[in-house]
């Protein structure tokens, strides 16, 4: 009987190596596009959430209250008398304004998606601000003539992308707790007379300047050599000067 040796073939190092290249090639390219996608769900979980937890929180403030409209709450009555109060006995609070919550501890600067200059919202600007147990920043502000609550929240606290419409979002309510995201008014431009840094136009400069500046006639004075300058970078103020037809020109 004859025997024939069979030849045994396996993978050479160098096969092995191109492979593990090619894997590590798709998966530097996959991994990222995951990542993303993972984190945008986990912040729309969180959107959903917040405003389950408004509802169902100013529902329960006005059951305790007896009223079935927002308006009649105790603490739209009495804002700073109650809000503390109210807000405390409805949501699973860690701390807040009350409680040594200070504005300069949150996030100052929050972005807008597809704009350099960030949103004009402040913590600042808010009188009454609370984290939940969860790590939800939220803020609430009075608007006394149309007697509605505006709600700022930021729904993972500290934590980043810090992004109008990713994790901060602005809500108004009113009536019998019916909940509506006005999140665009965030991101309306902050460029002003008091915030000419974030002027990025020669279009917003004209604006501003035609609002603000004047001449000793008491009318605008259009887009002469003063007041508010756009230098073909940035907008610039100057304050006054004196036109040659003998007017004054100032801006305020």
């Amino acid at each position: 009987m004859h025997y024939y040796k069979s030849a045994n073939y396996a993978f050479t190092l160098a096969e092995v190596l191109i492979t593990l290249g090619v894997i590590g090639i798709v998966a530097a390219i996959a991994i990222p596009s995951l990542i993303n996608h993972y984190n945008d769900k986990v912040l729309e979980t969180k959107y959903k959430k917040t405003k389950s937890i408004l509802i169902n929180g100013y529902k329960l403030m006005m059951s305790k209250d007896q009223v079935f409209d927002i308006s009649q709450l105790s603490f739209i009555k009495d804002f700073d008398e109650y809000v503390a109060q109210s807000h405390k006995e409805v949501f699973r609070i860690l701390s807040d304004t009350e409680g040594g919550l200070e504005a300069e501890t949150l996030p100052k600067d929050y972005a807008i998606e597809d704009n350099d200059s960030p949103s004009s919202f402040s913590w600042e600007d808010v009188p009454y601000i609370f984290q939940t147990t969860d790590g939800m920043l939220m803020g609430i502000a009075q608007d006394a003539e149309t007697k509605n609550i505006y709600i700022y929240t930021d729904t993972n606290g500290n934590s980043n992308p810090n992004e109008i419409g990713k994790d901060m979002y602005k809500f108004s309510i009113s009536g019998n707790a019916q909940l509506a995201d006005v999140s665009g008014e965030l991101t309306e431009s902050s460029c002003s007379i008091d915030n000419l840094e974030a002027c990025n136009t020669e279009e917003q400069c004209r604006a501003i300047n035609d609002a603000h500046c004047f001449s000793s006639l008491g009318s605008s004075f259009g887009y002469l050599g003063c007041g508010i300058v756009w230098d073909g970078v940035a907008c610039y103020k100057n304050d006054w000067s004196s036109g040659a037809d003998g007017f004054e020109y100032y801006c305020n």
